[in-house]
């Protein structure tokens, strides 16, 4: 079942890229394992090169500036739209499985 929390964000449509962008305070917290991967999903390698030798603040710089440009941006195209759209896993609404049958008002009654 749904969190609470995922269904009112589902319903009142809140999309946390209006709110949110990655920035230092987020990014300095990964693992570089984990930034590598970010720098993979958002097709951002281009601002690196090769990550051999990059240091984790330089790569959570690198991408902290890119990701604040990208913020002020109304329309992005080509290599930009990935890092544009991206959210940690945990803030995508909805995170229903869409093969999971709908929730009716009864089992919302339930959970409130």
């Amino acid at each position: 079942m749904p969190s609470l929390f995922n269904l009112l964000a589902t319903d009142l449509e809140i999309d946390m890229r209006d709110y949110w962008t990655p920035d230092e305070y987020f990014l300095a917290r990964l693992k570089a394992e984990n930034i590598a991967k970010i720098i993979a999903k958002t097709n951002t390698n281009h601002l690196f090169g090769s990550l051999i030798g990059f240091k984790k603040k330089d790569m959570v710089s690198i991408l902290v500036k890119h990701f604040k440009k990208l913020s002020g941006q109304d329309i992005c195209e080509g290599k930009d739209i990935d890092a544009k759209n991206w959210l940690p896993e945990g803030m995508h609404f909805p995170a229903i499985d869409p093969d999971e049958p709908p929730i009716d008002d009864a089992e919302l009654d339930k959970v409130a």
